[in-house]
């Protein structure tokens, strides 16, 4: 995948548990960007470049138990995304070669457009069109919404695609 969706690896630093935040502010600001945005949680972790794991953990626990603390990097990130940002990503253009290829892939892979637009709330006429080699650009919503769907149904998106670290 290209540095579109995936975050941008940085140097691991030790972050010593005394600086770590309290989790509680940080898992109430993720469900309410969830009820206002209507997206998926894996596109809110994309997009604020969190690990999927941690949004999981986050959101859903670990072992029956709520996650208590996180690393301030995550806060931060977190705390970055907006109502307004995640409404914005469906105005930002971004190149059609992304979702282009994760469609394709799903589709060699034996899915079809009406799955795709069933796994993803995605239009069927909007998944078709990036099979138009003459698309030239799509939404960060859309791509975000394909690409990460994609992901979630284990679709190999292709050789030389990063692998994402959400």
């Amino acid at each position: 995948m290209s540095a579109v969706i995936s975050a941008q690896k940085t140097p691991k630093r030790p972050q010593s548990p005394l600086n770590w935040v309290n989790a509680a502010p940080f898992r109430a600001h993720l469900h309410h960007l969830l009820a206002a945005s209507g997206l998926p949680w894996r596109v809110i972790a994309a997009e604020a470049r969190v690990p999927e794991r941690t949004v999981d953990v986050l959101l859903h626990g670990r072992g029956g138990r709520p996650l208590r603390r996180l690393p301030p990097d995550i806060a931060r990130r977190l705390l970055a995304m907006r109502e307004d940002l995640l409404a914005d990503l469906a105005r930002r253009p971004v190149p059609a070669a992304q979702a282009r290829e994760a469609v394709e892939s799903w589709c060699r892979s034996g899915g079809s457009v009406a799955a795709i637009s069933r796994r993803c709330p995605v239009e069927a006429g909007d998944i078709e069109s990036l099979l138009d080699p003459e698309t030239r650009y799509t939404t960060r919503r859309i791509e975000l919404l394909i690409v990460t769907a994609a992901v979630e149904a284990g679709v190999d998106i292709g050789p030389d695609a990063e692998e994402p670290v959400w």
